[in-house]
């Protein structure tokens, strides 16, 4: 999760089966979502918002460089709510997190930060935290005065004072030259916005710190959660050997004492220009901490790389080196449990990688338990800069497994800006579209992949307009993630009419066939906001028994 696209996966059954001519959607792409005019360089950086709108799944926040923040919806992909401080040039959205449950409402709320907001003198910088309930702002936070680019960082921290509410972390540091001298991270409390505490860099290396912050969990086992702040500019000590190796340090949440400072390991490694806490990667119990240094040198001229500390003692658990000159691997996020071990993987950027396209970017899950490969995802966009942001996003699918948020801020000429929602598989139903006009009508185009291993199989394609759960018991153990309603019933007993195409059939010798929901245009207004979910249900010819049910494929309507 921090600022800073085709897809490329393993090889998978459906390679060579499919050309980008019939069928555009990538199967590994849950929702794509992309910036414009009004919203420039969607992306820039993101999270997990936590479940803001109460329906069981995650919901996704996304800043931009031009002025916004918006949130999506994890189950239907549609836009929740969208985000606009007002002042021109503050750069709102630079930085977003989700800030935990701030005003103990029950509903998370969340952070937006503008560094270079100008309420205390140029570039002071602001940080606004807004509820998730209805999108008003319950706190503002400015910096200290000019120059200071407070709200360059800003992260969820967990409940620091232990009193019931959640608090948050700004770091204030300049993202670009100049260096300034006046580098700090400020916690504040959800309750009331005070000051909890105030970390200080050093005045005198103008070391950046700031420049990243996180929650870190209760590392240290005494109930208070605890902080990581990243200074990618400072020194391990005296001589030019030590110049700007940067660091990470990581502070109690109950008193503020300094509880582990880790350092880059060469001159100009810039270690703590993303910080994060990575979940439980060695499953000791005790939070862990990565961290990324961008300009490590190890496999080549600024190749980067990203480094894994134990919480129980501070040791290194894994180190990741970028694979080139110039891939610049340092953006860190915690992807939760993605290969089911019950060891939390480690999710990473090297958002200047060009094996595809120059700066298309890469963004890699690995394994925390032994530092494996587990999926890698490669831009195609020159400059796209995929990688520069990314954070775990929870099972948005349904199948058990964490899906991964990975933006791209540059894609699209530089200005637009996508973010995906990736799965580390395929996933066995896939869409081009998650929103669709009643009055101007459209398509919705599904692609039914379960694998080749199923070519032959009979598919049942259902809907439901009421949600995913309860599912729907399909037979033979397997349930299809669609609440029974009328809409169900009308699928199952009349799969011919409106809106569903080819909602019948047998899939192909690849195991692949396409569906489509069709809204005519002039549709009735009555439907705008609904959300349909469609799912299907795969029977074995030769058995008669249903093999396997797919994940749901939501579609918004909108007037």
């Amino acid at each position: 999760m921090l600022h800073r696209s085709c897809l490329v996966v393993a090889p998978i059954a459906l390679a060579g089966a499919l050309t980008a001519a019939a069928w555009a959607q990538d199967p590994s792409v849950l929702y794509s979502f992309r910036g414009g005019p009004d919203c420039v360089r969607l992306g820039y950086d993101l999270a997990n918002a936590g479940d803001v709108d109460r329906d069981g799944f995650a919901d996704i926040f996304l800043g931009s460089w031009g002025g916004c923040a918006r949130l999506y919806s994890g189950l239907t992909g549609a836009l929740l709510h969208e985000f606009d401080e007002g002042t021109p040039f503050a750069e709102f959205g630079f930085a977003v997190d989700g800030a935990g449950d701030v005003n103990a409402d029950g509903v998370p709320d969340l952070i937006v930060g503008g560094h270079a907001d100008d309420a205390f003198g140029a570039d002071s910088g602001r940080a606004w935290v807004f509820s998730g309930q209805d999108g008003n702002i319950l706190q503002v936070f400015h910096g200290d005065a000019a120059d200071d680019h407070f709200g360059a960082a800003v992260a969820g921290a967990g409940d620091v004072n232990a009193d019931g509410y959640d608090d948050v972390i700004v770091g204030a540091a300049a993202p670009i030259y100049p260096i300034e001298p006046r580098n700090y991270a400020r916690v504040f409390s959800g309750s009331d916005g005070s000051v909890l505490h105030t970390f200080l860099g050093n005045p005198d290396e103008g070391d950046r710190f700031g420049l990243d912050v996180a929650g870190a969990g209760d590392v240290d086992g005494d109930g208070y959660d605890d902080l990581l702040v990243g200074a990618p500019m400072e020194n391990n000590g005296p001589g030019s050997a030590n110049f700007w190796t940067g660091a990470v340090r990581l502070y109690s949440g109950r008193t503020g004492a300094l509880l582990a400072h880790w350092f880059g390991d060469a001159t100009y490694d810039f270690l703590g220009t993303s910080v994060a806490g990575a979940g439980d990667v060695n499953a000791d119990g005790v939070p862990d901490i990565a961290a990324g240094a961008w300009g490590n040198d190890v496999n080549g001229d600024g190749a980067g790389m990203v480094r894994v500390y134990s919480g129980a003692d501070a040791s290194v658990l894994h180190t990741f080196h970028g694979d080139s000159s110039g891939d610049r691997l340092w953006v860190v996020g915690a992807a939760g449990d993605v290969n089911g071990d019950g060891y939390d993987d480690i999710l990473m950027g090297a958002p200047y990688e060009s094996t595809y396209n120059y700066d298309a970017g890469m963004a890699r899950v690995v394994s925390g338990l032994d530092g494996s490969i587990l999926a890698q995802f490669y831009g195609t966009d020159y400059l796209g800069n995929l990688g520069w942001a990314l954070d775990g996003a929870g099972d948005l699918s349904g199948d058990g497994v964490p899906e991964l948020l990975i933006s791209a801020p540059f894609e699209t000429d530089g200005i637009a800006g996508v973010v995906r929602v990736n799965s580390v598989t395929p996933l066995p139903l896939s869409f081009d579209a998650h929103a669709l006009s009643l009055s101007g009508g459209g398509t919705q185009s599904l692609l039914l992949a379960p694998g080749i291993g199923h070519g032959g199989h009979y598919y049942a394609l259902l809907g439901s307009a009421s949600g995913v759960s309860p599912g729907t018991p399909a037979g033979n153990g397997h349930t299809l993630p669609l609440r029974r309603d009328n809409y169900f019933n009308r699928t199952l007993f009349n799969p011919y009419a409106t809106p569903l195409v080819n909602a019948r059939g047998v899939l192909d010798s690849y195991g692949i066939a396409t569906a489509h929901v069709f809204i005519p245009a002039g549709s009735p207004s009555s439907f705008v906001g609904r959300t349909l979910f469609h799912a299907y249900a795969l029977q074995d010819p030769a058995t008669a028994m249903v093999v396997l049910t797919s994940n749901p494929a939501p579609v918004t309507l909108l007037p």
